[in-house]
């Protein structure tokens, strides 16, 4: 159900980047924190390209295993000091036949105040954290988000698009 399961790489940067990223992960320890070169200043347009820009070299620097949370608070950090307004665990309501909840679930990242980035680390795939991603961009009435799984041990299955349709299903969105 999931095959078409969208990774896709929003620029050409981003990709020239993963290209570089992706080889061998190095065997040296990683810094305690690990500090990204910007390389310039982040377009405010394109918040995707430094979502995943700043994801790879994460995983590539810590590698696969941590809990997600030091991940999630690692990316904020290094996007926030690129200049990307980011907010994190993030109360969202929901409405539902007339009950409200005004923390339905919380948005592990909302960068740029359109981007919902959702941060996992989990080895067995990303069936699940798919779904409920798709739940969220519906909730929010967002058309797509991220998700970003550091358990994958490939850095080329860390970022997947994912896209909410009006027929509500998953996939790719337009390149």
């Amino acid at each position: 159900m999931f095959g078409s399961l969208a990774r896709e790489v929003v620029t050409a940067e981003c990709w020239a980047m993963a290209t570089v990223l992706l080889p061998t992960p190095s065997l040296r320890p990683a810094p305690p924190v690990p500090v990204l070169s910007t390389g310039g200043g982040v377009s405010p347009s394109d918040p995707g390209a430094a979502v995943i820009r700043a994801a790879l070299e994460l995983h590539r620097q810590l590698g696969p295993g941590l809990l997600a949370v030091v991940y999630e608070v690692i990316l904020a950090r290094q996007l926030r000091q690129q200049g990307l307004a980011v907010d994190r665990q993030l109360p969202v309501p929901v409405t539902f036949e007339g009950l409200r909840w005004e923390e339905g679930f919380r948005a592990d990242l909302i960068v740029g105040g359109r981007l919902l980035v959702e941060v996992v680390s989990e080895q067995g795939g990303a069936e699940a954290p798919a779904q409920r991603l798709l739940t969220y961009l519906r909730v929010m009435g967002l058309p797509d988000g991220l998700l970003l799984n550091f358990g994958a041990s490939d850095p080329g299955d860390v970022v997947h698009r994912i896209s909410h349709s009006a027929g509500g299903g998953v996939g790719a969105a337009p390149s």
